[in-house]
């Protein structure tokens, strides 16, 4: 059998029967894919090279955040943990995190060997309760994953005040354009991560977006991906 031409029209899709569970899925995702195609590219996509359509979406979530290096990634649950050993966490490190939350940024904290304390919410917005997470801190927290929940804003300002010297990482996988005080989620904490996953305000299936707030912060995360 001879190999599609990669320059070419995407092969038909086969499915088992009309009523295939992906088959909408599937259909949004060829269209997308041949809109690709027939983009121009200066050069190939590579997530290692850092070339083609990888880096034009890079540029572009980095344009649309202050500025701050974007690092494409496959997902946004993976993005959390490269955010993470960004920030220095360590086995044995404390990462205060919501007790309200979607288990991705705790799940993340324990792949590295790390332990994930939760603390109470805001009842008026069920986000991290910053006073509850200074009063959980100890010698061995070493960052906070605070997740904007269902589009609503932690405040990160109260964060950074009350834990100055404690790294936070912004869980904006839902609030892609939200905002708190007129700043925009994902240019508060040291690291934030976006969802390309399905349902999110960009859906492209699966993957993450990983923004920090300086070069050397960034060159760190491209390192531990």
């Amino acid at each position: 059998m001879s190999s599609p031409d990669p320059g070419g029209p995407l092969p038909p899709v086969t499915t088992v029967q009309h009523g295939h569970p992906d088959r909408g899925w599937i259909a949004t995702i060829r269209e997308a894919l041949d809109h690709w195609l027939g983009s121009p590219a200066c050069s190939p996509t590579s997530s290692v090279l850092g070339g083609g359509a990888i880096a034009a979406a890079e540029a572009a979530f980095s344009q649309l955040h202050a500025g701050r290096p974007a690092l494409l990634l496959p997902a946004a649950t993976y993005a959390v943990r490269i955010g993470l050993q960004a920030l220095g966490v360590q086995p044995g490190d404390e990462v205060i995190c919501a007790a309200v939350d979607w288990p991705a940024g705790s799940a993340a904290a324990a792949s590295l060997g790390a332990r994930p304390v939760p603390v109470p919410v805001d009842p008026a917005t069920l986000t991290l309760d910053p006073h509850a997470a200074a009063r959980a801190r100890t010698s061995a927290t070493r960052a906070i994953i605070a997740c904007h929940l269902h589009g609503v804003c932690a405040d990160i300002p109260a964060l950074r005040r009350l834990l100055p010297d404690v790294g936070v990482l912004e869980d904006a996988a839902q609030a892609f354009g939200s905002r708190i005080d007129g700043h925009l989620a994902g240019t508060l904490g040291d690291v934030a991560v976006l969802s390309l996953g399905p349902g999110k305000q960009i859906d492209a299936g699966e993957g993450g977006v990983l923004l920090c707030a300086g070069a050397s912060l960034h060159e760190r995360a491209v390192a531990a991906a």
